[in-house]
C-alpha cells in the first residue's frame, strides 16, 4: 500500500516528485482518486472547496481515521463549518499553498504520518470527569477504550486524565484498574505520559473536575468530555481538528437537537435553563449544558483563575460566561448524544441549585475581569 496518496486537479503546477521524494506515494487525478483503495495519508489538491469535502468525507467512509492534508489559496478560505462536515477521527490539517513553500508541505505531512516524531510537538489532553460510576462502569470502559484507539492513531503526544469526583463507592479503583490495563496493551511511549487517575477528596459537583484537570495539563489543546460513553469520538476529532486550525478558542458541544433517548421532561427543562442562560453566554453559544468542550490551551489559562468550586453543575456555565467577558472566539457544535440510565442529577433539586448559581455568577458582572494583553 502508497504511503500517500496525493489527489490533485493539476491546476496549481504542483511538482509533487520533488517535493514528496523522501516519502512513498502515488499521484491521482481528483476522479481517480474516488475510485482508489490506497493511500495511509490523503493530499486532496483542487481548486473546487465543495469537491475537496467530499473527496475527503469518500475517503473517511473507507476508513475512519485517515489523516487528511487539504491544500487551498489564500482567497479560499476553509471555515470550522466545512471542517466539522468531513466525519471520522484522523487529523485534518488545512494550507494555504504559496510560492516555494514544499517544505512546509512536508513540514506537515510529517505531523499526520508521524505525529510523535513532528518538528513541532502537539499535544492533547483529554479530561473524563467520573463520579460514583462503578454500577455503570462498564460504559466507563467501552468509553476509555474508544478514546484509546483515537489517540495512538491520530494524537501521539496525549493524555487522558481520569479525574475522580469524590466517589462514595469504588470508581477510584476501577478507573486505577482501567489505566493499568490500557498502559500495558497500548503500543507506544511517551514523556508526556498516556494515562492518568487524579483523586479528589469530596465530591464537588463536577466543578472540582474542571479545575483540577485545567490546572494539571499544560497541553496545545484541552477536551473535557463526560465519562459514560455519551458522546462519540468522531465528534471530539471534530473539535480538536477545528481548535487546531485556529478557527476559535473553545468549542463547545450541544446535544439539544441529536441526544438519544431523552425524556421530555429533560428536554423541557434544557429548554428553559437555554433561555434562562442566554444572557451569560458568549455570541453564537445557545447550549452550556453539554458535557463535551474544547478549548485551547491558552485560553484555559485565562479561564482557570475565574472558575469556582462552588458553581458546582453550573462550572460549564461559568466556563462560557468568562469566554464572553474575555471576548474569547466560542463556537456551539452539534454533537451526537445517549442519554444513559443512572445520571446523579435531581433535576427538581439540581434545577433549584442551577438558578442559584446562576445569580451568583449574574453578580460577577459587575466585577472585572482581567483582560487579555
Amino acid at each position: 500500500m502508497d504511503q500517500i496518496v496525493v489527489a490533485t486537479s493539476k491546476k496549481r503546477n504542483i511538482n509533487y516528485s520533488e517535493i514528496l521524494g523522501f516519502f512513498s506515494f502515488k499521484e491521482y487525478s481528483i476522479e481517480e482518486a474516488v475510485d482508489t483503495q490506497e493511500g495511509q495519508t490523503l493530499i486532496i489538491d483542487t481548486l473546487s472547496k465543495e469537491r475537496a469535502i467530499e473527496l475527503a468525507t469518500e475517503y473517511r467512509r473507507r476508513y475512519q481515521g485517515l489523516p487528511i492534508l487539504i491544500l487551498t489559496d489564500y482567497n479560499q478560505i476553509f471555515t470550522s463549518g466545512d471542517i466539522s462536515r468531513i466525519e471520522g477521527t484522523g487529523q485534518i490539517r488545512i494550507h494555504s499553498v504559496t510560492a516555494d513553500n514544499g517544505d512546509k508541505i512536508v513540514e506537515l505531512l510529517n505531523t499526520l504520518i508521524n505525529p510523535e516524531y513532528a518538528s513541532e510537538v502537539f499535544k492533547l489532553s483529554i479530561i473524563v470527569p467520573l463520579y460514583n460510576e462503578e454500577e455503570r462502569f462498564e460504559h466507563v470502559l467501552n468509553f476509555a477504550e474508544k478514546l484509546n484507539l483515537f489517540l495512538e492513531e491520530s494524537y501521539r503526544n496525549s493524555k487522558i486524565y481520569f479525574i475522580n469526583d469524590g466517589s462514595a463507592d469504588s470508581t477510584g479503583e476501577l478507573a486505577e484498574k482501567l489505566v493499568k490495563k490500557l498502559s500495558e496493551s497500548s503500543s507506544y511511549i511517551s514523556d508526556f505520559g498516556f494515562l492518568e487517575v487524579r483523586e479528589l477528596e469530596k465530591n464537588t459537583r463536577k466543578a472540582g473536575t474542571y479545575i483540577e484537570g485545567l490546572k494539571s495539563v499544560h497541553s496545545n489543546i484541552i477536551v473535557i468530555v463526560d465519562g459514560d460513553d455519551s458522546f462519540y469520538v468522531e465528534d471530539i476529532a471534530k473539535i480538536v481538528n477545528i481548535l487546531r486550525e485556529g478557527y476559535y478558542d473553545l468549542v463547545a458541544g450541544t446535544k439539544d437537537l441529536t441526544a438519544e433517548n431523552r425524556p421530555p421532561v429533560r428536554r423541557l427543562l434544557s429548554f428553559i435553563k437555554r433561555t434562562l442562560t442566554k444572557p451569560l453566554l458568549p455570541k453564537g453559544i445557545y447550549d452550556a449544558q453539554t458535557g463535551l468542550k474544547g478549548m485551547r490551551g491558552e485560553a484555559a489559562r485565562y479561564i482557570l483563575p475565574h472558575l469556582s468550586v462552588e458553581r458546582e453543575l453550573a462550572i460549564d456555565l461559568e466556563m462560557l460566561y468568562i469566554c464572553k467577558k474575555l471576548k474569547f472566539r466560542a463556537m456551539q457544535l452539534p454533537v451526537r448524544c445517549i442519554d444513559r440510565d443512572g445520571s446523579h442529577v435531581d433535576i427538581v433539586r439540581d434545577s433549584l441549585r442551577y438558578l442559584k448559581s446562576i445569580a451568583s455568577i449574574l453578580c460577577k458582572q459587575d466585577q472585572a475581569l482581567e483582560v487579555r494583553e
